[in-house]
Order: C-alpha cells, then structure tokens, then sequence
C-alpha cells in the first residue's frame, strides 16, 4: 500500500518515538519472556532490541493514517485526525499492551 505521509505527520511519529518508554517495555518484555521472531536469522526468537521496536512501531503509525489502529508484536498505534472525538490537531497514539477485555454485545 502506497500513501503519503506529510511532513508534520512525520515530526508528530518522530518526536512519539522519542518520547516513548522503549526501555520499559524491554523489561516487561524480558521479564515475561516475550520474544519476536527474528526472519533474518532462521526465525530465532529473542526479545527485540530498541532500535528494532522503534522500526516497527514507526511502520505501524505510518500505517494508522490509513487504518485508525494497527497493532502488532504488543504494540498498537492509533492515529485520530483533526476533528474527530473533539480533537482540534490530528495526533497520534503509542501503547503497548499486555492484556485488553472489550465487551461483547449480544
């Protein structure tokens, strides 16, 4: 899928990035044994670097603008542009999660 990603849209990732807690998550993640795949070394699995969690969540909040919400590997990026939900300027949003309950209508 082709898109285009503005300059403005491009600071707003970059500077999440920045301020997200990569460490954290890296705790939690060694803590509970949560590993990824890693394709470029025969599917091994192992906790991922930081640098590989910041590649893959800058993808997946490329990929909100299109989406709303991607998630992928514990992550999840949701991206709200202006005007929606009472949001003046389009903003975009970083989890990580370890568990979620929704509820299910009958």
């Amino acid at each position: 899928m082709t898109f285009t990603i503005t300059n403005h849209q491009s600071e707003l990732i970059e500077d999440l990035l920045e301020r997200f807690n990569f460490e954290k998550v890296q705790i939690a993640m060694t803590a509970l044994d949560w590993k990824w795949a890693n394709v470029m070394e025969n599917s091994s699995l192992s906790v991922p670097t930081i640098e590989r969690m910041k590649r893959s969540c800058r993808n997946i909040l490329y990929r909100s603008i299109n989406d709303k919400s991607v998630g992928t590997g514990g992550f999840e990026a949701r991206y709200y542009p202006p005007g929606v939900d009472d949001i003046e300027e389009e903003t975009f949003a970083l989890s990580f999660v370890l568990t979620q309950t929704f509820s299910c209508g009958d």
